[in-house]
Parts: C-alpha cells; structure tokens; sequence
C-alpha cells in the first residue's frame, strides 16, 4: 500500500509535474536542473551551483517545464496534525541553490499545509521548537498559526500554491 507521500507525488505527475529523487546516486535530473539554473543565473551574472545535496528520499525535485523546485514532504497519521521536521533537512536544504518548500500532509495525501523556504526559516526556533530541548526535529502541531495562504484541501490547490511562487521570467 502507498503512502500518502507517494500518492500526492503520484497526483503531482498528473499535473505535468515530473517527480524526481534528488540524491547523488539518482543525480542526473537533479544535475539537469541544476545546469538549467546556472545557464539561468549566468545570464544574470551570478555564480551558478556545484555540488547536488545529499537529502532524505522525502525530498522531491519538482520539475515543470524549466522549473524547478526541492519540496521536503511529511506526513500526520492524525487527524490533528503532528509533524517532526528534521533540523538537518532544513540546513542541508538551505545551502542548496533551487527553491525549496515544505508540505506537511494531514492524515491523507490531498490534504495539508505548504510553506514555502522564507516561511520555514521564520518558524523555525520560534513558534516551531524542538521536540525535545537541543534535539534534531522541530515539533509542528495543529493547529498551525498559519493563514489560509498556507492550507491546502486537494492537490489542485497545492499546485495552484506552487505555481503562484515560482519566480516569473
């Protein structure tokens, strides 16, 4: 049986989204992405990426025509949500060049938050604390102090979300 994360990746796919792993041993789409980014950021006159992270199996590239996104999934058994987002993820992912999110899933694949790298950052070590003092996971519970930018109730609107944030050309 599927998890939720493989079924809203699954979703995804049906919304012209290519779904990729992004760790090294799976690298070439992610190297792919990465090239694209730097072409891009060479027509900018900025210095483009050189190394591919090394991230868990819940983080997905996103690929969408030529752009690109890293999105860090988890997913609440519960009804009312409880979520332990690993500290380390988001320090592996904020020293990667592409953007990034994070969907937390509640209870089912079509149902959830999603927050965006900025929002993340600003959470984390303040309304999202350790679960235990000092410890690698910052504890996100129901209900979340989040406006109704961040909820999403079908992958239609998680999409809807993504595409708002990608960057305009």
């Amino acid at each position: 049986m599927k998890t939720a994360i493989d079924q809203f990746l699954d979703q995804l796919l049906a919304h012209d989204y290519r779904v990729d792993d992004p760790r090294p041993r799976f690298a070439p789409p992610v190297e792919q992405a990465l090239e694209a980014e730097a072409e891009e950021e060479a027509r900018h006159g900025e210095a483009g990426p050189d190394a591919v992270p090394d991230l868990p199996p819940n983080v997905r590239l996103l690929s969408r025509a030529d752009r690109h996104r890293l999105v860090y999934v988890l997913e609440s058994a519960l009804d009312n949500g409880f979520w332990g987002v690993s500290a380390d993820v988001v320090t592996e992912l904020k020293q990667q060049p592409l953007p990034w999110a994070l969907v937390l899933l509640q209870a089912q694949a079509t149902r959830g938050y999603w927050f965006g790298a900025d929002d993340v950052l600003k959470r984390v070590g303040t309304e999202w604390q350790p679960i235990v003092p000092g410890g690698p996971r910052y504890e996100v519970r129901e209900p979340i102090p989040a406006g109704p930018e961040h909820a999403f109730a079908s992958v239609d609107e998680f999409v809807a979300r993504l595409q708002a944030a990608e960057p305009r050309a």
